[in-house]
């Protein structure tokens, strides 16, 4: 039998972890099974699965999760047959065992070893299992024709077995053995063998007696033993007249076509998981891996404990830290942004991507944060541990995943200040095992914080299920959790769970440890790719699924099992036939797959041909009719991650839709019932069409009862007056027809407590604001919780039925407490698995005594102290149901028919006989109550009991109560069975009241209640019942909104600032929605905090009390969104905790957010000039962000491509509307503003956080540079805004810097140079502004923009005035190696042409004066042709000047477009940046060819800035160096023919810069000073170390010293090689004979120069070309000059470079377009310098406001102030729809 290796990887399946060892032995069972069938094959000997196998194969398609074994019967003909050849046909390896050799029980077990093997033969056979495997092969034997023979075949089948323990008694006297096998061999009618083995002989004689009846005798067979005992597990003889074969794992196994009769008669409602079930300890193995882990001298998979594994340790980051590499990213030419984290994701398996793809978003979305994603390989092992084939799936992973080779990360260089890992086992997987590198004991050495995240979901993480808890050694206990820094769980009761298993692992003083490591932080996994999936769907799917061109329909998946058809007949095809219809009648909104059921099929065929020929009819019509899908392709996997829901039979097919979280509505077929064929609690309509119900679970407080019916999730009220019923609410995230919810509601200061029976958790319910808060408590998912409670003072009791622990909850705080001590002390007095409490106690004053309803145990708890003692009530076999306390005696009643038992409290017991007339159905009364000095005994299995208790007579009363309550003396209440209708019982007066909900009123609420997100679907499957079908299934999935139908139900509207200064960017959505009548709005300001260093919450801030007036806020301590259902929420956050200053309240983050809303819409607190920052490309709320505003169309680009387009929405910036609004009415300020502005032009001095960040000295500077132009002038008034959160950042990210900007800003404020403004209305004083002044990379220059206001942007680098001719530097740009000095691209993307020894204005290249665009010209035939740096065109100019733009691929939207270019012949090679292409342009011809796949190989992120790999021409080659490792690209000129070449020279780790040197390239390194001269051809390489005495690096523009980017070109005279410095401050020469490396004495002066106004440098410049065989020329950028150095001496002369300044300035720009990321505005530069701006001198165009007004339209979709209304309205009608 075939299995893939990834069958036995470990598996969570239905919410239950399988390891790897159960898979395999699951694979050897099937192996055993198999070899079993060809047996039956060859002898036509008949099988059938049996028991969970049937099961399994029935509701899960294969085996139960939480099944280990494998069973089979037979009749027992074929039983015996089996036998008869099982031995000589089965191979050589396997045993029969049964009661003929060795087995002590009445079935066969098949195994193939008897004990666990190493032996390779059958490692391989039965892939690689060591344990043995086996099946059970129970015989189904003939019922008596008779009752009477029947009872007399079970007492004789009995009596055998009874036998059992008494003969394998081995100190059993002679004497006695001789009397009981006189017994035994009068029963059984056979001669016993003194001297053979006794219980070999009874067991054989039990299976004659067994046998006794054969099929002319019976059309009924049984398992007998089970029958004997229990008298269960008989079948019709019909169950194996007909077998089917359905798929089982990865075989084809034999089952019943009557199955549902099999199920239904061993389990009831078998489509009901209850994870427990089999007779046998959990695992089957547990005995075997035992006897291993003994015979093996090191059992290599089990970990065990060593407390140095939770004690701290020595990292490589302790020592090394100062070693970690953390680049800086250049965002631009001026703005660096510092890595401050390298994060590292190390996913399980590439199919686990999904469950840590949130963290690799959220993690991305922070800019100084670098992340590398590496998917280690893993082996497969063998029995032994032994490492097999090894795995890379890391080609699996998504497509827009850059994922690193896992031997590419250098992890002792990158040191990453976090891990995470999906892999927590180590060396202790049985199946698997990732690289050994990547277990958590070595990851952690290299980081400091390793944080281990599932790679698998668990809902239901319950230490107390057995099976569960067994399982947790496999996940839990393992080292990958115990050594990791952090462990992230997705629930409390998760991380509760994993505290509670790893402190019983590693001993109680642990608990601390695992409490600390262990963090609730949920991730959410990823949803599948529907686009994908598609794609690949056949196009009549596609025609049938899609609506419209872009919209597509909800899918349902629809599936009928054949039990359907056996139960339900007519019926059933009546049901299919309905269903059908309503789906064809929804075919608009919802398509239909009904998915072919060849078990369906079968079985009809097999035990109802005439309805199968009518089922086909039915098939047929609906294919030819074609509306909907009938398939027969895919596999059900498929079709369930496809669809968005299901609908149809319970099965694995609609189990498998529920653990993929989709809704599942389970079709009604009649009425359902138990196994006891009692109908099961659901709402059933009457004859009247109303609802009947029944009341368990009740209170009652000021004239109103509060109830929850047992068949709904209703909380009610029923006035006690007149019995009118108002339904209230439903009880959150549960089903709304969910049955039993609670047994028990108390009611305490106003609320309403619920304690839950089949609910999840404790619920409160406030009855004035009908609010409801929960009370989460362990083991959610455990049905019948609790019976019963008692409230004691401000303390809640909960006594459990099925729960492990009694409960207290502290009313006043919700804090919950578990008395687990209790249940411990019951397991070790009884036998019992768990303790099952009576739902009615007696109570003694302060004490409670509670009957345990499995034992004579009864509990004695004291309320008042907690203190506890288990006693023993009546003799051992007695069981109680009730109790109760007159005063004076203790009553205590039994489970079944027997007698009252009176106790005094010490020693006496009495019994009393109950009425002659009172017969139990089943079971006794289960409450008790003392009323009018009578004990009352009630219950719905039998007649009421009351007991005088003066004489002790008693007498029945004809009514039957459920869960009857004492009030008060002489006032009790309860359900009567007999008449359905409530009772209360007032003394005298008996009140009852008709327990019926009307339907017109139960459907207004539930049309209104899901209207208002009050109920829906659930992640849980629904029953269908009469109150809940289809109609609202589809309805809730369509999400069909109240008033779009004519109803009147109102939006809510919630809106979310923290900061009051950002209000603007929500306010006129606000207005509009405020005005509309369909809507109710709150404004919620929400909290936010100051992080310290080390990102930790600090002081809190609120704002709400600064917004305007007119706003009418609500506090959020007031506002609970879980409880308001909210239709849409507007945030202007986006961060969550990806701000490093501040951080809203965690509360409030977007994932969490998202869980409360339809619409969650982020609204940008910013508007922006054009362009977008890349910081703000992915920010951790557009995950989980329906909609995302974005300014334009155009802005869309600049998200990440990540961000799915359809959630960005082109709807402008409400931030335009009000600044519009403001400036056409501009408000009054206050005096003090008023004094200061008067008669004076109003300059409003911008500080951005961004610029002070990059280069904080050059920040601070320019505040000196800044405050002194404006000092001293009265025609002026400066208006200094800082960033809000300016302060803040200072303190937390520049702390070092504090002091000295505090200075200033005192400064500034005591010597009145002007307005210091805080103020959070920023278009207020914008308003009053005549113009900005201040950084490019604020939204604030837009909202100038839009108002039509002068922008003048400042250069943070510029501190003083400008000097002389210093215009002419800013003037003079790069000379290229390959460029022409004839033409040079000027600031403002102009073209100059030497002309004469001066270079003179030639024409403008574009719209727009800044931006950097183009690169350099060069002249070539007929034609100027200018090449781009951020342009994506290259310019055609001619002799007239006329311009052609030759459009590159439009390929990116940001700058940075392409690094450089370089000349081959009539060739141009565009080198990229952010490009994805090089680009090679012919200038004879002007075509165009683009190159794949080179960006990625010459550019690299290291630490999270960029780096670009050095590039230039060699022999007819373009070579490309990468910029971190030894590869070298040469793409041949010609034929762009490209191959891969390999640099083998020590310490080489790629360039940054490569020049051409004859036949070999000389390479310049990011990092160092080792410089490599190589030959391409002949591959030899050799290295110089060029770090000559003295010789530093000196970063530009900041100083910082540093050891990068010392070289960048050369110079060669003969054998003399003369190195020009970028960074560093020496020339070096090479003597390349020599080999000697000696510094180049020049006179340019290469020291750093701090002052860099005017003239904003790179480096030092660097050789531009070689003049003649002793000169070269190099440019010196800082100084802005030519000079010819002399390669012999070093001595140097200066070239000229000329302009005219009447030229020049004629042709400044001044106020124009700037660029598409700044529209409109004026650039600080030495022609137009901030004193000329003042006084209005500067070169170039003035301001015109109309020119303003159309540029900056471009960048704003209703710029006139209607953004807020396009945003509310476009909402409104997708809630519409």
């Amino acid at each position: 039998m075939e299995f893939s290796h990834e069958y036995f990887d470990d598996e969570v399946r239905e919410d239950f972890y399988v390891s790897g060892l159960m898979k395999r032995l699951w694979a050897a069972n099937l192996e055993v099974i198999s070899d079993v069938a060809k047996v039956c094959d060859k002898y036509n000997i008949r099988w059938f699965a049996d028991y969970g196998t049937l099961l399994g194969a029935v509701r899960h398609g294969g085996c139960i999760p939480w099944d280990d074994d494998f069973d089979i019967c037979m009749l027992r003909g074929d039983y015996m047959r089996f036998l008869e050849v099982a031995e000589k046909e089965l191979p050589q390896n396997y045993s029969v065992l049964n009661c003929h050799n060795e087995y002590e029980d009445l079935l066969t077990r098949v195994i193939n070893t008897r004990h666990p093997t190493f032996e390779e033969d059958i490692l391989q056979r039965y892939h690689q299992c060591y344990l043995g495997a086996g099946i059970d092969i129970f015989p189904l034997d003939y019922m008596a024709p008779t009752k009477k023979e029947q009872e007399a075949h079970k007492t004789l089948l009995r009596a055998i077995l009874s036998f059992e323990p008494i003969l394998s008694d081995e100190n059993l006297d002679q004497a006695m053995l001789d009397q009981v096998l006189s017994q035994l061999e009068q029963l059984c009618g056979v001669k016993f063998d003194r001297q053979g083995k006794l219980i070999k002989q009874m067991y054989e004689a039990a299976e004659g007696v067994c046998a006794l009846y054969g099929p002319e005798q019976s059309d009924t067979v049984m398992l007998a033993p089970i029958w004997a005992k229990y008298g269960v597990k008989t079948y019709p003889l019909t169950c194996f007249q007909h077998a089917i074969k359905v798929r089982f794992e990865n075989m084809d196994i034999w089952i019943s076509a009557e199955y549902d009769k099999m199920l239904q008669n061993e389990y009831g409602d078998y489509m009901r998981i209850i994870k427990g079930g089999a007779s046998h300890d959990y695992p089957c193995f547990a005995e075997q891996e035992a006897y291993v882990r003994e015979h093996l001298p090191k059992y290599p998979f089990e970990y065990t404990f060593d407390k140095k594994d939770i004690e701290p340790e020595e990292r490589l980051t302790d020592s090394r830290s100062q070693e970690r590499v953390r680049d800086i990213l250049n965002y631009d030419n001026r703005v660096q942004i510092q890595i401050q984290r390298e994060v590292l994701i190390l996913p399980y398996r590439a199919s686990s991507w999904k469950n840590i793809e949130a963290v690799w978003r959220q993690e991305r979305a922070d800019k100084t944060c670098h992340v590398t994603v590496i998917l280690p390989p893993y082996y497969e092992k063998t029995a032994l541990g032994g490492f097999g084939e090894m795995h890379d799936e890391s080609g699996l992973l998504p497509d827009y995943v850059e994922v690193t080779p896992y031997d590419a990360y250098d992890f002792e260089h990158m040191l990453p200040d976090v891990i995470y890992t999906q892999n927590p086992y180590d060396e202790c997987n049985y199946t698997t095992s990732v690289h050994p590198f990547f277990y958590a004991r070595n990851l952690k050495k290299y980081t400091d914080k390793l944080v281990y995240i599932p790679w698998f979901t668990m809902r239901d993480v319950n230490v107390d299920n057995g099976k569960v808890n067994q399982t947790m050694k496999y996940f839990c206990t393992v080292p990958g959790v115990v050594l990791a820094d952090e462990v992230w769980m997705p629930s409390e009761s998760a991380k509760e769970a994993y505290v509670r298993k790893l402190t019983a692992f590693a001993g109680e003083d642990t608990k601390c440890v695992w409490e600390d490591k262990i963090h609730v932080h949920e991730v959410p996994v990823c949803s599948l790719d529907y686009l994908n999936m598609f794609e690949k769907l056949p196009i009549t799917w596609k025609q049938i699924i899609q609506s419209g061109n872009t919209i597509r329909k909800q899918i349902i998946l629809y599936d009928i099992s054949a039990a359907t058809f056996v139960q339900g007949r007519k019926l059933a095809l009546q049901k299919l036939k309905e269903t059908l219809k309503f789906f064809e009648e929804k075919r608009e909104d919802i398509a239909l797959i009904w998915r072919r059921n060849t078990v369906t099929e079968d079985v009809l065929s097999a035990l109802e041909p005439e309805m199968y020929e009518q089922y086909k009819e039915i098939v047929e019509e609906y294919k030819k009719a074609a509306w909907g899908i009938f398939d027969e392709d895919f596999f059900y996997q498929q079709e369930a991650e496809l669809a968005d829901a299901y609908c149809g039979d319970a099965g694995y097919v609609s189990r498998y839709v529920e653990t993929l979280e989709k809704p599942v509505l389970l079709q009604k077929m009649g009425i359902s019932r138990n196994v006891d064929g009692q109908p099961l609690v659901q709402m059933l309509k009457n004859e009247e069409g109303n609802y009947p119900y029944h009341i368990r679970a009740y209170v009652i407080a000021d004239d109103l009862m509060y109830f929850i019916p047992d068949e709904m999730n209703l909380l009610c009220t029923m006035r006690l007056e007149d019995g009118t019923v108002t339904i209230l609410s439903s009880i959150p995230e549960e089903k709304i027809n969910q049955t039993g919810l609670s047994l028990k509601l108390d009611c305490y200061d106003g609320k309403i407590i619920v304690t839950p029976y089949m609910a999840k958790a404790i619920w409160s319910y406030d009855i004035q604001s009908g609010r409801w808060q929960k009370i989460g408590i362990r083991n959610e998912e455990q049905e019948c919780k609790f019976v019963s409670s008692v409230i004691y003072k401000d303390k809640l009791y909960l006594i459990p039925a099925l729960y492990k622990y009694i409960v207290r909850v502290n009313l006043k705080t919700y804090s919950v407490a578990y008395l687990e001590h209790i249940y411990a002390e019951y397991a070790a007095l009884s036998s019992e698995e768990a303790c099952r409490f009576a739902c009615n106690y007696a109570r003694c004053r302060e004490v409670l005594y509670i009957a345990e309803q499995q034992t004579n145990l009864m509990l004695r708890f004291d309320l008042a102290t907690e203190k506890y003692t288990w006693l023993q009530i009546g003799n051992p076999g007695q069981i109680w149901l009730a109790s109760a306390w007159d005063g004076t005696y203790f009553y205590f009643v039994p489970l079944t028919q027997g007698r009252l038992l009176r106790w005094d409290g010490q020693d006496e017991y009495v019994e009393y006989d109950f009425p002659d007339d009172c017969i139990y159905d089943r079971y006794g009364p289960v409450n008790a109550n003392i009323i009018n000095e009578k004990l009352v005994l009630q219950g719905y299995n039998c007649d009421t009991i009351l007991y005088d208790l003066e004489d002790m007579s008693c007498h029945t009363e004809q009514a039957r109560y459920d869960y009857a309550y004492k009030i008060r003396e002489d006032f009790y209440t309860g359900y009567d069975m007999a008449t359905d209708r409530f009772v209360i019982q007032d003394g005298a007066k008996r009140l009852e009241y008709t327990c019926v909900l009307d339907e017109r009123d139960l459907q207004k609420y539930l049309q209104q209640a899901r209207s208002a997100g009050k109920i829906g679907l659930s992640r849980e499957a629904i029953k269908e019942d009469d109150a809940i079908g289809i109609g609202y299934f589809t309805d809730c999935l369509c999400d069909k909104s109240e008033w779009k139908q004519g109803e009147k139900g109102k939006k809510t509207i919630v809106f979310l600032p923290y900061k009051a200064s950002m209000w603007d960017s929500l306010e006129s959505i606000w207005l509009a929605a405020k005005e509309d009548p369909r809507c109710e709005c709150y404004v919620v300001p929400i909290p936010y905090y100051d992080k310290d260093s080390h990102g930790r919450l600090t002081t809190y801030h609120y704002e709400g009390a600064q917004f305007p007036e007119y706003v009418p806020i609500t506090d959020y301590r007031d506002f609970d969104l879980a409880s308001r259902n909210t239709d849409i929420i507007y945030i202007h956050n986006p961060y969550d905790d990806g701000n490093h200053v501040t951080s809203i309240d965690p509360d409030y983050y977007s994932a969490k957010l998202k869980t409360y809303t339809d619409k969650l819409v982020y609204v940008p607190y910013y508007a922006t000039s054009g362009g977008m920052g890349e910081d703000q490309s992915l920010c951790k709320a557009y995950i989980y962000a329906d909609y995302i505003i974005v300014q334009a169309e155009g802005h869309k680009d600049y998200f990440d491509a990540c961000i799915p387009r359809e959630k960005l929405l082109a709807l402008g910036s409400p931030k335009f509307d009000r600044v519009v609004k403001l400036c056409e009415n501009p408000p009054e300020v206050t005096e003090d503003w008023k004094d200061k502005m008067n008669g004076k032009n109003v300059y409003f001095f911008n500080t951005s956080l961004g610029g002070m960040l990059a280069d904080t000295e050059a920040f601070l500077k320019k505040l000196h540079y800044v405050f002194d132009c404006f000092s001293g002038r009265e025609d002026v008034c400066l208006l200094w805004r800082p960033h809000p959160l300016l302060d803040e950042t200072f303190t937390t990210a520049r702390s070092q810097y504090k002091e000295e900007y505090e200075q200033l800003k005192q400064d500034f404020l005591t010597a009145g140079r002007g307005i210091y403004d805080t103020t959070p209305d920023i278009e207020k004083t914008i308003a009053v502004s005549d113009c900005y002044i201040g950084d490019s990379g604020t939204s604030v220059t837009a909202l100038f923009g839009i108002a039509g206001k002068p922008v003048y942007l400042l250069d943070n680098y510029i501190h003083r005035e400008p000097m002389g001719n210093e215009w002419i530097k800013e003037m003079i740009t790069l000379y290229y190696p390959q460029g022409q000095d004839a033409w040079k691209v000027e600031p403002g993307n102009q073209l100059y042409h030497l002309e004469k020894g001066i270079y003179r204005f030639y024409c403008k290249l574009s719209e727009y004066t800044s931006g950097g665009y183009y690169r350099m010209a060069v002249e070539h035939g007929r034609y100027v042709y200018v090449f781009p740096a951020n342009a994506q065109e290259i310019l055609v100019i001619d002799d007239k000047r006329n311009i052609t733009r030759i459009k590159l691929e439009q390929k990116i939207s940001q700058p940075g477009a392409f690094a450089n270019v370089w000349f081959e012949g009539n060739y141009a090679f565009l080198i990229p940046y952010k490009y994805p292409y090089i680009v090679r342009f012919d200038m004879d011809t002007q075509a165009i060819d683009y190159v794949d796949g080179c960006q990625e190989f010459l550019v690299s992120n290291h630490a999270g800035a960029d780096r670009v790999g050095g590039s230039g021409i060699w022999n007819g080659y373009l070579m490309l160096a990468n910029p971190a490792d030894n590869r070298v690209v040469a793409i041949e000129c010609e034929t762009l023919e490209l191959q891969v070449l390999s640099v083998d020279a020590r310490y080489y780790r790629g360039a940054c810069a490569l020049q051409a040197d004859e036949d070999t390239i000389w390479l310049f390194p990011y990092t160092g000073t080792n410089v490599v001269q190589w030959n391409p051809m002949t591959g030899e390489t050799v290295s110089y170390n060029c770090r000559v005495p003295g010789f530093i690096c000196n970063q530009y523009p900041t100083g910082k010293t540093c050891m990068e980017h010392a070289f960048g070109s050369m110079a060669r005279r003969e054998n003399q090689v003369v190195l020009a410095p970028v960074w560093g401050n020496q020339f070096v020469c090479i003597d390349t004979e020599k080999g000697e490396v000696t510094p180049f004495h020049t006179e340019l002066d290469l020291t750093f120069r701090e002052d860099q106004s005017y003239c904003m440098s790179g480096g030092n410049g660097g050789f531009v070309r070689r003049l003649d065989e002793a000169h070269a020329l190099f440019y010196h950028e800082p100084m802005r000059k030519l000079y010819r150095v002399n390669l012999l001496d070093g001595s140097v002369e200066e070239e000229a470079i000329a302009y005219e300044q009447s030229d020049a300035w004629l042709h400044a720009p001044g106020y124009a377009k700037l660029s598409k990321w700044v529209r409109y505005g004026c650039e600080e530069r030495a022609i137009c310098s901030l004193p000329h701006m003042l006084e209005n001198q500067g070169a170039g165009d003035s301001f015109d406001r109309q020119a303003c007004l159309e540029a900056y339209c471009e960048i704003a979709m209703y710029a006139d102030g209607r953004s807020g209304q396009k945003i509310h309205a476009f909402m409104m009608d997708e809630l519409c729809e």
